[in-house]
């Protein structure tokens, strides 16, 4: 069966009823609208696309890790980085941004957070046939909440394909190469396995 996506337009139209049941109806039926406004958004709400009808085929592009939104765009000498924030209430899954090998998977032990307990990171690196790397540092909000990486060096899986999720959000930060090319900016809102992060050279 075939979903049904519905369009802001749609939402915008419900959201004005809304408004309006509240002013002429009850208390008790207002509630029961606003229930039935939400069964309805959950099972028509737009879910993210597999790797099957992403970007999954292309070699020379970076796509975003997880759904966030851009908080920093820096260059060293080696890397271009771009930093991401994965919001508290999610979605948090890790995505694999492009089809390649997972060249090293470890722990680094980070900073102190303000209640002085150190907040460990995961780094994944990863490389496609074409000898393309990039490193993703995963950094949860909370530091019980680990994230929980399921790959390890050795593996090979397809872009978008799913390699962990970081619970309660956190800091994604991608490296890519430093002759790579940037395609997004700051404070941009990028969805994993959909938008281009950075087209590689060479």
């Amino acid at each position: 069966m075939k979903r049904i996506f519905l369009k802001k337009d749609v939402f915008f139209k419900l959201i004005l009823i809304s408004f309006i049941f509240l002013l002429i109806l009850p208390v008790i039926y207002f509630l029961i609208w606003i229930l039935l406004c939400g069964v309805v958004i959950f099972f028509h709400r737009k879910n993210f696309a597999s790797h099957k009808n992403s970007l999954s085929n292309a070699v020379d592009i970076v796509l975003s890790p997880v759904t966030g939104t851009i908080k920093d765009i820096t260059t060293n000498d080696e890397f271009n980085i771009i930093k991401m924030s994965v919001p508290f209430w999610g979605p948090f899954g890790l995505f694999l941004p492009f089809s390649a090998e997972v060249s090293e998977s470890r722990k680094i032990e980070g900073k102190k957070n303000w209640l002085g307990k150190v907040i460990s990171k995961d780094r994944v690196e990863f490389q496609n046939k074409l000898g393309h790397k990039t490193l993703i540092d995963i950094t949860p909000n909370m530091n019980e909440r680990k994230p929980d990486v399921w790959v390890k060096a050795g593996d090979k899986a397809r872009s978008s394909a799913c390699f962990g999720y970081v619970p309660y959000g956190g800091t994604i930060t991608v490296k890519v190469a430093r002759n790579a090319e940037v395609l997004v900016v700051k404070n941009e809102k990028v969805r994993a396995g959909f938008t281009i992060l950075a087209g590689m050279k060479g």
